[in-house]
């Protein structure tokens, strides 16, 4: 279970590895969200594990282990660093990866829940949506969390323009 497959530019399917179920607990392997950064696919499992799969070997390592996440996390990447969402679980809290370093921290613990979709803006923010509850942007160097908009999310597919004047759901 949890099988990530590459498709080339001529349409070619192949598959990069079959099972990146790396940690225990209820389908562990069921990502909602991944991001391509360096050579490798990340992504967030239900059960709270960062787990990064080397696209050139089908390597799967676990990085961290998160607690109080669950199904649909949200992620995005900026410069080295990995953001993160719970998606589902209760922690309703967003994350930083440094992916040079291992080390991960808190950025803001006060998300609406069901947060996920995160998209990167300029100048130092982030963006997420909340089942329900509209389009949000944190600060990441202070973790301040705004909502930007009530309007209906979805299921947390959305852009952000670069200048950070529109969100596009």
């Amino acid at each position: 279970a949890g099988v990530l497959r590459e498709v080339a530019p001529d349409g070619t399917v192949s598959t990069v590895v079959s099972n990146f179920s790396v940690g225990g607990g209820f389908f562990p392997y069921v990502s909602t969200d991944i991001q391509f950064h360096d050579g490798a696919v990340y992504t967030s499992l239900s059960n709270g594990t960062l787990a990064r799969i080397v696209v050139a070997t089908g390597t799967v390592s676990a990085l961290h282990q998160f607690t109080g996440f669950n199904v649909e996390s949200g992620m995005d990447v900026i410069g080295d660093t990995l953001y993160v969402t719970d998606g589902l679980g209760p922690a309703n809290q967003l994350w930083k990866y440094d992916l040079s370093t291992g080390t991960a921290a808190l950025v803001a613990g006060n998300l609406p829940g069901s947060a996920y979709g995160v998209e990167a803006g300029p100048n130092g923010s982030l963006y997420f949506a909340a089942n329900v509850a509209g389009f949000y942007s944190v600060d990441l160097n202070t973790g301040t969390v705004n909502q930007v908009s009530s309007a209906a999310s979805g299921v947390g597919n959305f852009a952000v323009d670069p200048a950070g004047e529109y969100l596009y759901a």
